[in-house]
């Protein structure tokens, strides 16, 4: 397994292996007598939402529950994309379906390739940037900004504040980049780190005021503290 995750009121189970990422719903079964016992129940929907010929969700480098338990976001091994899925709910007709995929990680580090973008990452103000991801779950086709498709950029650090309203994703290229997840959209570049944060954590507030902050650590004890907003 490469990566796992539970959401907070405990009903989904996501993990990924070297090939593919399952969902599963975690269903109480009671024996009078006996312990409560937990039966996964595989979420054949979830691979559904992707397309495709094979109909299965791509391998993740990092897996993040929403904190109302009803969103999924799902950093791909290859690929580098993030993909942001809500999860099966009698709403959405008891299926789940993929809502937005950005592309941002795909792009060079060093050295965006459109003569408006050629600076190091962070280091200009990306509001204006469009987004690079599509709500059938891939990129853009033929934007001259993303890499070659096999890239090798592993997102490691997915995380999302407790309001639920940001994500941060930050890569092995130390690409650091902000998402909204209230209106779905690209947010910002941070400027890279001088190295991958040993952690990444948001406020546990849900005070608009405390929520987007956003905690880094590293390796050699240095703490930054970033307001995403």
């Amino acid at each position: 397994l490469v990566c796992v995750a539970v959401s907070a009121d405990g009903r989904f189970l996501a993990v990924s292996d070297l090939y593919e990422t399952k969902l599963f719903e975690l269903k109480e079964r009671r024996t009078p007598g006996a312990p409560v016992e937990l039966e996964p129940r595989k979420v054949k929907s979830f691979g559904r939402a992707f397309g495709g010929v094979e109909r299965v969700a791509p391998s993740a480098s990092a897996l993040r529950f929403s904190p109302d338990s009803t969103r999924l976001v799902l950093c791909s091994l290859t690929g580098a994309y993030v993909h942001v899925l809500e999860l099966v709910s009698a709403p959405n007709g008891e299926s789940c379906k993929l809502l937005r995929s950005f592309g941002q990680h795909r792009r060079a580090a060093a050295a965006l390739h459109s003569a408006e973008q050629r600076q190091l990452a962070g280091r200009r103000g990306a509001n204006g940037e469009s987004s690079n991801g599509h709500a059938n779950g891939a990129g853009e086709g033929g934007d001259r900004n993303e890499r070659a498709e096999r890239t090798t950029t592993l997102i490691q650090h997915a995380e999302i504040s407790c309001d639920g309203a940001w994500l941060s994703t930050i890569s092995s290229d130390l690409q650091h980049h902000v998402f909204s997840l209230d209106s779905l959209t690209y947010g910002r570049t941070l400027p890279s780190p001088a190295a991958l944060p040993a952690g990444a954590a948001f406020h546990p507030s849900t005070a608009s005021r405390l929520s987007s902050v956003l905690t880094l650590v590293f390796a050699d004890n240095k703490i930054e503290f970033w307001d995403v907003e």
